[in-house]
């Protein structure tokens, strides 16, 4: 899971370093989708964007793919390990969305 934390957070982060603005987000499997997450805090915490035109914008530049529509194919994660590493941010998001 904390690799999927670093692709999809620390992802956007980087490219937002870089200087870099994608139009659209693409997401294979679940790797990178705590990308949203990131993507959704940024909206709302720094753009001040409503929320739901933030999940909006989202919805629109974001494509998923998937080549293993299988469970085995994907991964599954304890809520209590999800809890302790996105808790913080989800909270953030939720007071913000409120």
């Amino acid at each position: 899971m904390r690799q999927e934390l670093v692709l999809g957070i620390g992802g956007v982060r980087v490219l937002r370093k870089l200087g870099l603005e994608p139009t659209v987000f693409h997401m294979n499997e679940g790797h990178s989708a705590f990308l949203q997450l990131e993507r959704m805090r940024e909206l709302v915490e720094e753009g001040g964007v409503d929320p739901g035109r933030a999940l909006e914008r989202l919805r629109s530049s974001s494509v998923f793919t998937t080549h293993t529509p299988v469970p085995a194919g994907n991964e599954i994660f304890d809520p209590a390990l999800v809890e302790r590493s996105v808790g913080t941010l989800v909270e953030r998001l939720r007071y913000l969305v409120d």
